[in-house]
């Protein structure tokens, strides 16, 4: 064999050599991947599982636990219990953003507080949460439907103004209610802060 041969032969065994170890090491490297890539979806699939039943916001552990005591409790004979839990449940829904489940819930048991000489702490704090959700909704129906520059920039003017002033009325309502009734100075504070940004919302 020729000197020129024989070199040739040897760069082009050589040049293969690692060529051929990097494919298989690609292969390696591709089936390392899938691997890594089953066990990230296996850990979020594990992670949603938990956070589903568990995470404060929109978890729904809590609440199906509380839907479920609430069904199965009858009202005569245990009314504070019964609203206890539905309180707990409207705000769990209201963090949710099912925010008229949440009024419905809550106007029925200040309808049952209003009638049932509960204190005046707790027909305050109730009616406070209250107002805060229909704060809430005012600002679902305006400020994210009908989103504008001005939005959520405070004071609040122009197009941020509700057109949709059901919620901010009904805000107005609960808080003079709270201002009329808390024995607390915290309670009477918070109401004035939500009276003042209802009020705002309406240009007034």
């Amino acid at each position: 064999m020729k000197p020129k041969a024989h070199l040739l032969i040897l760069l082009t065994i050589w040049v293969s050599f690692p060529m051929a170890n990097g494919q298989q090491g690609a292969l390696s490297l591709d089936q390392a991947t899938l691997d890594g890539h089953a066990k990230m979806e296996a850990t979020l699939s594990r992670i949603r599982e938990v956070e589903f039943r568990n995470n404060p916001y929109f978890g729904v552990s809590r609440i199906t636990e509380l839907e479920r005591l609430i069904a199965r409790t009858p009202f005569e004979g245990n009314e504070e219990a019964y609203i206890r839990m539905s309180v707990e449940l409207a705000v769990m829904k209201a963090e949710q953003g099912k925010l008229e489940t949440a009024l419905r819930i809550l106007r029925f048991c200040k309808k049952w507080a209003d009638t049932n000489e509960a204190t005046p702490e707790k027909r305050a704090i109730l009616t406070l949460t209250l107002g805060q959700i229909y704060l809430r909704l005012a600002e679902t129906r305006n400020c994210c439907a009908r989103y504008s520059p001005e939005s959520c920039i405070l004071p609040l003017q122009d197009g941020a103004l509700h057109t949709d002033q059901w919620g901010s009325r009904n805000a107005i309502t609960a808080a003079e209610e709270v201002l009329r009734i808390a024995p607390t100075p915290q309670l009477r504070t918070n109401a004035i802060w939500l009276l003042n940004l209802a009020h705002m919302t309406l240009g007034q």
